[in-house]
C-alpha cells in the first residue's frame, strides 16, 4: 500500500494513491503511459498559488517532492510505502 504523507503549514493529511494492476497495457514495465483503461484520479494536493517548480527524489523506501510556489515558498510531500 502506498500512502502519501502531506506535511504543509502545520497541517498532516493522509491519502491513499491509486496502485496500477498487473494487466495495465504499456510496455514492458507498469508505467501509465497508453492503453485501452482509462485511469481516474484525484489531487491529492492543491494550492491557490502558481507552481513554479517540481523536484522529485527516492530516498529509502520513500520518495520526496519538493514544490516551489510562484510567492517564494518551497513545500515538501512525502510519499511513504507502508506494508
Amino acid at each position: 500500500m502506498s500512502i502519501l504523507l502531506l506535511t504543509y503549514a502545520g497541517a498532516t493529511s493522509f491519502h491513499k494513491l491509486q496502485t496500477i494492476a498487473e494487466d495495465f497495457c504499456g510496455l514492458d514495465v507498469n508505467t501509465p503511459l497508453g492503453g485501452q483503461e482509462p485511469m481516474t484520479a484525484v489531487p491529492v494536493l492543491t494550492f491557490t498559488k502558481l507552481l513554479t517548480a517540481v523536484a522529485a527524489t527516492s530516498t529509502g523506501d520513500y520518495t520526496v517532492v519538493f514544490i516551489g510556489t510562484s510567492n517564494g515558498h518551497l513545500k515538501k510531500a512525502i510519499d511513504l510505502m507502508i506494508d
